[in-house]
């Protein structure tokens, strides 16, 4: 089997090496070799997949079958993160389907927030989402694609969650070896393993984890501080809570939570929201209007302003996500009460060095 993991890895390695500006009869062809590369991930796990087929003319990039059940599977590889149009497009098929039937959408580049939202507020949840990150975690693990699936089946049929996050950010602060400062590393890690994990932070979307993840390292090494932080993203408000139980079941006692949410000019409300849903407690910052009130007015770029964030260039989001690196650490704390809370619940939940 780590023979045939080993082969599937170094595919998907070639998959990844195709460079950004290559032409777009080079990006289509990545994406046939991936929908194959897919029917061997699968295969690899005795999962019967079934290749690309049409009925009645309609596309369907392939199925598979776990415990018995049949799932239909989507495909993508694009550059940006797909928005619902898409989701709902394949969930449609899957809908005019057997009743039961489920499907299983892979998108290398991610989801966008509202999408995920979207269609976890809907009526009926009967398709699942996975990403380059669930596809590393199964090449990674003995369990296979099948054992990341049954992980993302039962956070969906417990709390609902369509986009279970199997793998997650590790942040370890320690001493090193050679030097007396202390030294931060960045590592992807189950979210059911068995490692020390002092604090779990749950939060909205990627741009917030790479944000909170700079500053956790920053602020732990200035306190002089270690400890094991997990950082998980639930891709939208309405799942933080569900993936902040899901993940509490998996993960040893000795873990404290905690959400980190945007307020989007209803703070109190979005407070109300996650803590209702919890099973148990969990410290909640809730940052008004957004995460990106902490950054923007250290930017050094007037043309930031908070209530145009929505339309925010890529430009002016990677200004933005420069900050977290290079800011002042005690002029965020004078600034942002909310700051000044993420700041405290990483020292109270770390050790001296």
């Amino acid at each position: 089997m780590s023979l045939i993991r080993d082969k599937l890895t170094a595919q998907f390695q070639a998959l990844e090496s195709l460079a950004a500006d290559a032409p777009a009869t080079a990006k289509r062809k990545r994406g046939q070799e991936f929908e194959v590369f897919l029917h061997s991930l699968l295969a690899a796990s005795d999962l019967a997949p079934r290749t690309r087929y049409r009925p009645d003319g309609e596309e369907i990039d392939g199925s598979f079958e776990l415990a018995g059940r049949v799932y239909l599977l989507e495909a993508k590889w694009h550059r940006d993160p797909l928005p619902a149009s898409a989701i709902y497009a394949f969930k449609g098929k899957v809908d005019g389907k057997l009743a039961g039937t489920l499907g299983l959408f892979v998108s290398v580049s991610g989801y966008s927030v509202d999408a995920v939202e979207a269609l976890t507020l809907g009526k009926t949840l009967n398709v699942i989402l996975a990403d380059r990150d669930d596809i590393i975690a199964a090449l990674a693990s003995e369990a296979g694609f099948g054992g990341v699936l049954r992980a993302k089946l039962r956070a969906a049929a417990e709390e609902g969650v369509v986009y279970f996050p199997v793998s997650s950010t590790q942040l370890t602060v320690a001493a090193a070896a050679d030097r007396s400062e202390p030294k931060a590393t960045v590592e992807v890690a189950g979210t059911s393993d068995d490692r020390p994990t002092s604090l779990v932070i749950i939060c909205e979307g990627p741009r917030d984890e790479a944000a909170l993840t700079i500053l956790a390292g920053r602020i732990l090494q200035h306190e002089n501080r270690a400890g094991d932080v997990r950082f998980v993203v639930a891709m939208g408000k309405h799942s933080i809570p569900r993936v902040l139980n899901t993940i509490r079941r998996s993960l040893s006692d000795t873990a404290a939570f905690a959400a980190v949410a945007d307020g989007d000019y209803d703070p109190r409300g979005t407070e109300r929201l996650i803590a209702e849903h919890l099973e148990d407690q969990a410290d909640i910052i809730v940052v008004d209007p957004g995460l990106e009130a902490w950054f923007a007015p250290f930017a050094n770029d007037p043309s930031i302003r908070l209530e145009d964030r929505r339309r925010w260039s890529p430009r002016k989001w990677e200004a933005i996500a420069q900050v977290p690196a290079k800011v002042d650490l005690s002029k965020l704390l004078s600034v942002h009460p909310t700051f000044q809370q993420f700041y405290e619940l990483l020292v109270r939940h770390s050790r001296a060095i």
